[in-house]
């Protein structure tokens, strides 16, 4: 039985499963799991990664701090000098985005120097419970660690026989690669081949599962990252555009504080023990806006940057903004009918000489995009709208949103989103087969169809 690959849907479990707990040890597991993935690495070499090898010459780095990629010098058993390859940022599909879940590990483990993934006994005994430990690793995972990593992950929680093995991430590289878009020549140099012959085999089985899943799941490329080069072959000339970053470069340990403590919040708290919570935000984390939460702040300013010809969004903007003023005057007035003469901000004059409204119940948050869901013909666009909606509201308290919007996530996103997830593998077009009738999906009552719980959901007994 050959070695086999995994699909990007199947990653995602394992990282569902590797995430849901508190433990260090596992959110390291995905992280190699994912850079030998999105880098065609072996288990040796993902294992002896060190902060040496970090090529800082062509690593990007902006000048406020956010990390676009990050080069290594990587050498397997069929490189006779050691070969750069770029980890870049994902910022279309985080959950597979290899430099926010490396900077995160970082930062979790506090590891300065030495290797970037430790074995097992020397994360529990110095980094978790040895307080003068100096931040220096000195003892990187095992081989047979990470390749009984991949069997006992695979074998337990995907419904399929495989031999799961020393080439699964480097498979799977190649199957992310042909699904993203990538040219051959430019995945062959990436994935360091002996042969044309071996590449070309590697290739051959990405591509006829690709025709296979395009019979079957209509959104199997969308849901893998699109292909971005990682080999570098002109070292001087790539040292020479990247001058701009060069300035800004930190150690990597450096860079992990700015992304953690900084962008995502975390401060200079203990972080070992918020592994959880750590996974779920760095998620929510993006370059433009920062972190998508429930505040109220940062949800300003992503409403600050909108076109102001979207007409829609606009109105939103400012009934939320008529609807904090109404709320202002309310509560400084015995009944519904006073008129507030006395404010000094000749907008909140204008909004108390206008007829006084019910008083709106529940909190302030609501999302965008909610009201555009039922417009939306296709039913595998309006799934992806909404779990795109849903995935911006899971820091967002329910008391803190408008009374439609938290309706919105008791009787359609959650239970919609859970039943995905849950009964069918976040596989959109099994999903869309069941629900869309007619092409038609009754997503704003559907806790009525299936809650989301349980094994199964009444369809898909």
């Amino acid at each position: 039985m050959v070695t086999v690959l995994i699909m990007p849907i199947e990653l995602k479990i394992i990282r569902d499963r590797l995430m849901s707990g508190n433990n260090p040890w596992d959110f390291m597991l995905y992280t190699i799991l994912l850079v030998s993935c999105r880098m065609f690495l072996r288990e040796d070499e993902v294992g002896s990664m060190t902060h040496g090898t970090v090529n800082n010459d062509i690593t990007v780095v902006k000048s406020n701090g956010n990390v676009e990629g990050i080069a290594f010098q990587i050498k397997g058993k069929s490189d006779h000098v050691p070969v750069t390859l770029m980890m870049w940022w994902d910022h279309e599909l985080p959950e597979f985005c290899p430099v926010r879940h490396l900077l995160a590990w970082i930062r979790i483990s506090g590891i300065k120097e030495g290797y970037l993934f430790p074995s097992y006994n020397f994360l529990q005994a110095d980094i978790m419970r040895n307080p003068n430990w100096d931040g220096n690793c000195t003892q990187g995972i095992a081989y047979t660690d990470v390749l009984a990593t991949w069997k006992n992950l695979c074998s337990t929680l995907l419904t399929r026989e495989g031999r799961w093995g020393a080439h699964s991430g480097r498979k799977t590289a190649y199957l992310f690669g042909v699904w993203g878009g990538g040219q051959d020549s430019d995945l062959m140099q990436s994935a360091r081949h002996k042969t044309v012959k071996h590449a070309m085999k590697y290739k051959k089985d990405a591509e006829f599962l690709l025709s296979i899943a395009q019979q079957n799941m209509h959104d199997a490329q969308l849901s893998t990252p699109k292909w971005r080069s990682i080999f570098c072959n002109q070292h001087q000339l790539a040292m020479t555009l990247n001058s701009a970053s060069r300035p800004f470069y930190q150690p990597l340990d450096k860079l992990a504080a700015v992304f953690l403590d900084d962008k995502c919040g975390f401060g200079n708290n203990n972080v070992t023990k918020q592994c959880r919570v750590i996974g779920e935000k760095i998620l929510l984390f993006s370059h433009d806006y920062g972190v998508i939460d429930n505040s109220k702040a940062e949800l300003t300013k992503v409403l600050q940057t909108l076109d102001p010809s979207i007409a829609s969004r606009i109105s939103t903007l400012h009934g939320r903004i008529i609807e904090e003023l109404e709320e202002k005057i309310n509560s400084n007035t015995n009944n519904n009918t006073t008129t507030v003469t006395t404010a000094t901000d000749e907008s909140v004059a204008k909004a108390a000489e206008a007829p006084q409204e019910k008083k709106k119940r529940g909190g302030e948050w609501d999302h965008e995009a909610r009201c555009t869901i039922g417009g939306i013909k296709d039913p595998a666009e309006k799934v992806h709208k909404i779990r795109e909606i849903h995935s911006c509201a899971v820091a967002v308290k329910p008391p803190e949103m408008t009374d439609a919007c938290r309706t919105f996530f008791k009787d359609c996103a959650t239970p919609l989103i859970q039943c995905l997830s849950n009964h069918f593998c976040n596989d959109i077009n099994q999903f869309v087969a069941l629900y869309a009738k007619n092409r038609k999906l009754p997503h704003s009552k559907f806790r009525t169809l299936c809650s989301g719980k349980g094994p199964s959901c009444m369809g898909n007994n």
